[in-house]
């Protein structure tokens, strides 16, 4: 069968197991939270199996299409959007809500891997091509604010440029200039963002204002042991003491209500699927636009999911960014899950 033809069998195991991994969690928080989720699930195992089957000609006009319509919308939420917790971020079409700065990662990590592995531009013309696509991208993702999700763009297309054959010292120009705009960055902040990074070297000075999210996260983990108090027993979700617990702070909630056993669990399931990127995408990739665009795909995966676990155990500062395949939210699940789809496309025979 054509679907099945070079398909990485291991990332379709692996994405399945996450995606159950990440409904039973939500479950365990909110009936109503994964009512909603279930229908995100479905909608993103539809469009990862259409895309093993789409016209690659088809793909690419859909994500520079695509790129344009999340990059208009950008704009509207720069000057019509509503902040909410401090962040204009979302696009509201009826009942849902949309995060552009999310699904405008596959067209820029897309667009970044088709143009360094161009052979008829020099590097001059890559580098300056790859600015004008992704720079109006972050800039209006900072100015949400979202340093998050901006910081994760800039990983994402760092990482492309890291595979990409340019020289050390060139690459070394690059993440000195991410560095640059990133501290510029820093002064786009609200004040209350400025405080969570603050906060993390020092929770306890601030227990009940901005060091509260990691304290009751460090607790609930801690409380949980090695099998958890039980399904439904979590008392820091229960009692409302953790905050985000189905999105942000999923990874304490459930640790929390199943222990370590199902936390580690989670770590092995991400951690394992970003190896698998690596090592077979990457390192093995059928063509070098393939590799590049692996390589964005695996480190997204991977910043992602240690950030998100990092912050839950109190080890780094709050980003905000979701647990891939795990927190609730339609954006985020359909944004890796159609970054897993097009890996197995580009994987397969044209």
């Amino acid at each position: 069968m054509r679907f099945l033809k070079g398909r990485d069998l291991t990332v379709d195991f692996l994405f399945l197991i996450a995606l159950c991994f990440g409904l039973y969690s939500i479950f365990s928080i909110s009936v109503d939270y994964f009512k909603l989720q279930l229908v995100f699930a479905l909608v993103s195992v539809f469009i990862y199996i259409l895309l093993g089957i789409v016209n690659k000609e088809l793909i690419r006009v859909s994500l520079f299409t695509g790129y344009l319509v999340m990059l208009i919308l950008l704009v509207y939420l720069y000057i019509f959007g509503d902040p909410v917790r401090g962040s204009s971020s979302w696009v509201n079409i009826g009942n849902l809500a949309l995060q552009p700065s999310e699904f405008i990662k596959i067209s820029i990590i897309y667009g970044a891997s088709l143009i360094l592995s161009a052979k008829k531009l020099n590097l001059t013309k890559k580098l300056l091509i790859l600015a004008i696509l992704f720079v109006p991208a972050f800039l209006l993702t900072v100015f949400q604010p979202d340093l998050g999700t901006a910081f994760s763009l800039l990983v994402g297309v760092a990482s492309v440029v890291f595979i990409s054959t340019i020289s050390k010292k060139q690459f070394l120009y690059v993440i000195l200039l991410g560095i640059l705009a990133m501290s510029v960055s820093f002064s786009f902040l609200q004040d209350y963002q400025k405080t969570r990074i603050q906060s993390f070297f020092n929770p306890n000075s601030d227990p009940l204002g901005s060091g509260y999210n990691v304290i009751q996260s460090e607790i609930a983990v801690g409380s949980g042991g090695v099998f958890g108090r039980g399904f439904k027993k979590n008392t820091q979700v229960t009692f409302q003491y953790l905050p985000e617990s189905h999105t942000d702070f999923i990874f304490a909630a459930v640790s929390e209500s199943f222990g370590m056993v199902y936390s580690f669990s989670l770590i092995l399931i991400l951690f394992g699927m970003s190896y698998r990127i690596l090592k077979k995408h990457v390192a093995g990739g059928s063509n070098i636009f393939n590799s590049y665009f692996a390589m964005g795909v695996f480190s997204l995966l991977l910043l992602h999911s240690i950030l998100n676990i990092g912050m839950n155990l109190g080890l780094l500062p709050i980003t905000g960014l979701p647990l891939p395949f795990i927190s609730y939210g339609g954006s985020s699940l359909l944004t890796f899950s159609i970054f897993l789809g097009l890996l197995q496309r580009f994987n397969s025979d044209p």
